[in-house]
């Protein structure tokens, strides 16, 4: 059906614009961040809420396409997914929002000891969702479970730096307060990281039609890990 082909065309590339957005976004914040560049902040105060506009106007057409066209196979999995994903996309935009709001507490207190390991963990997260973007457009599984390698990596270095501030002495108002905002930061970053991992899922999905999902560094077969758990129980 040459009409529900040019919808599901239009349906993808504007998935894959408010995705190629929220990467910038994350991108600049982390910049912010680590530049200590508050004018950059300001800049990106309203950005959450640009993303949440482009994912409910999403949002909206993949139900128009479910309702007039009843898409069925790898077409249904791709308007489906694209709603999970466009949840993701609208959920990390609210992390970001949380995470500019953070930045401008810390860019008013001296630089922390762990900002170089915290640099490396915001970074890995943005190659994370640039090959999630990239598997999904290729439907490249590959890069899929690539995806789950580094979030295993992220979730090491976020228990890391955790137990490093949790045993850091805090001798004065303002280190308990950026011990704390780091702290906060890490967990916003880390969960960026995981809602990564859940584009990957969905590009495993759209591709195979098998549910996966990522345990420690790899993608596993949600039904066959849940089968080893009940034979442990037992």
């Amino acid at each position: 059906m040459k009409i529900l082909k040019s919808r599901m065309e239009k349906f993808n590339n504007r998935l894959l614009m408010i995705t190629r957005y929220v990467e910038e976004t994350l991108e600049k914040a982390t910049s912010a961040l680590f530049d200590r560049d508050t004018n950059l902040l300001e800049d990106l105060e309203d950005a959450h809420l640009k993303i949440d506009f482009m994912c409910t106007n999403l949002e909206e057409e993949a139900i128009e396409l479910l309702g007039l066209f009843s898409p069925i196979g790898q077409e249904l999995r791709i308007v489906s997914m694209g709603l999970k994903i466009s949840y993701t996309l609208k959920e990390i935009g609210h992390f970001i929002s949380d995470m500019v709001d953070s930045s401008k507490i810390l860019l008013k207190l001296p630089k922390s000891s762990i900002d170089d390991k915290f640099n490396k963990m915001t970074t890995t997260v943005i190659e994370m969702i640039r090959e999630s973007i990239l598997s999904y457009i290729d439907l490249n599984i590959e890069l899929a479970k690539n995806v789950c390698k580094k979030d295993d990596l992220v979730d090491k270095l976020y228990s890391e730096l955790k137990n490093k501030l949790m045993r850091k002495s805090v001798t004065s108002s303002n280190e308990f307060v950026k011990n704390c905002t780091l702290a906060f930061l890490l967990s916003v970053v880390e969960r960026i990281g995981d809602l990564a991992t859940s584009i990957a899922e969905a590009t495993y999905y759209i591709a195979t039609g098998e549910v996966r999902r990522c345990f420690g560094d790899k993608l596993e077969v949600l039904s066959e890990r849940l089968e080893e758990r009940k034979e442990f129980e037992d």
